[in-house]
């Protein structure tokens, strides 16, 4: 009868710690700000351009600030999207990576080092917008 209580009782701590951590990793916003000295490179890339790494210091400066000021986050959990003709992709030293794709009427942003599995969400953010307007377009 001990056994049966020990038992019973280890489950029952065990799926509130796994249920605690589910509901935790739910709660982590999945738009969380990066720092410069945390990224590797940045590239753009477009279907007819192909990749062009970021190499200016100024832009490569303004893309992470724009992206930190991104706004109006909106999970998009079925990664719903159009396929983009054109995005950046932020590589950061840890290995993981942010890619901003251009979308319809926001832009969608996938990343894999919120949480842990893939996410995606639409945000705005006027700069990037227009950035990836440009190299859709081909202006520089």
């Amino acid at each position: 009868m001990n056994k049966k209580i020990v038992v019973i009782v280890t489950i029952t701590i065990l799926i509130a710690i796994a249920g605690i951590k589910y509901f935790k990793l739910l709660d982590m916003p999945v738009h969380k700000n990066i720092n410069k000295e945390d990224v590797l490179s940045i590239e753009s890339w477009s279907d007819t351009h192909g990749i062009t790494e970021i190499k200016d210091p100024v832009l490569f400066d303004n893309i992470v600030t724009w992206f930190n000021n991104s706004s109006d986050i909106r999970e998009n959990p079925e990664f719903a999207g159009t396929t983009p003709a054109v995005g950046i992709n932020i590589k950061l030293k840890s290995g993981k990576g942010i890619s901003i794709l251009e979308g319809a009427i926001d832009f969608e942003v996938q990343r894999n080092d919120v949480r842990d599995k893939n996410v995606s969400y639409f945000a705005k953010q006027k700069d990037i917008a227009k950035y990836l307007d440009n190299l859709f377009t081909g202006v520089k």
